[in-house]
């Protein structure tokens, strides 16, 4: 499955959404899980892509709602932070 980062953590180096595509068996379960399989598959190291790795402070669309990444977990968010 395909999720969309907004990738707002570093403003400086302007708005962008990153595509992170996750495998299909790693989709199942909480949203915990789910988030977090999206931010392991976010990194370059793992998904190389031209632009920056997700990071704390970018947020997550997911299951009809955005998720803020924190330095530990996640917490819902609103539009009006993006």
């Amino acid at each position: 499955m395909k999720y969309n980062v907004h990738l707002t953590a570093f403003k400086r180096y302007g708005y962008q959404i990153r595509q992170v595509e996750v495998p299909d068996e790693e989709c199942n379960g909480d949203a915990d899980f789910v988030l977090e399989r999206i931010f392991h598959w976010g990194q370059n190291e793992i998904q190389p892509q031209q632009i920056r790795s997700v990071s704390a402070g970018d947020i997550i669309f997911y299951n009809r709602k955005y998720y803020l990444i924190l330095m530990a977990g996640f917490c819902k968010a609103s539009k009006i932070q993006l």
